[in-house]
């Protein structure tokens, strides 16, 4: 059974704290950091964001294999809105099953944000780098 999702006003409507959409934005990537800084025990400064896509992505190799996925990588940008009425866009990074790299730009309703420990998050960039290094994109 499918959940129903929030809108973009019912998210704001539910935040008696922020005064725009973009403040409201940026007070939960804040308060989903803090959160798990004290889960965890360590500061924020250690804290990493990265994301799962919401979308399920399909692909097809050479010889008719598919491959289901959701990409799950990092986010090395965070683009805070101008006016507050627009939506924050992440530039993400992810390599798919078959190794190689790619990079995106998605806004707050097509990732799931998950805060990672920095050890974890180097981890994953290191694998993002070798796949980006491998193609030779810089």
């Amino acid at each position: 059974m499918m959940k129903k999702r929030a809108t973009r006003d019912e998210l704001f409507e539910a935040d008696d704290h922020s005064t725009s959409w973009a403040d409201h934005q940026v007070s939960r990537v804040e308060r989903m950091m803090s959160l798990e800084s004290n889960r965890l025990g360590i500061p924020v400064s250690s804290l990493r964001l990265a994301y799962d896509s919401r979308q399920i992505i399909e692909l097809m190799s050479r010889d008719g294999k598919k491959v289901s996925y959701r990409a799950e990588g990092v986010i090395e940008a965070m683009n805070v809105p101008a006016r507050s009425n627009q939506t924050m866009t992440f530039q993400v990074s992810w390599v798919d099953p078959w190794g190689f790299f790619h990079t995106d730009q998605l806004n707050f309703f097509e990732v799931r944000l998950k805060v990672m420990d920095e050890f974890s998050f180097r981890r994953l960039q290191r694998l993002v780098s070798e796949a980006r290094e491998a193609m030779k994109i810089t």
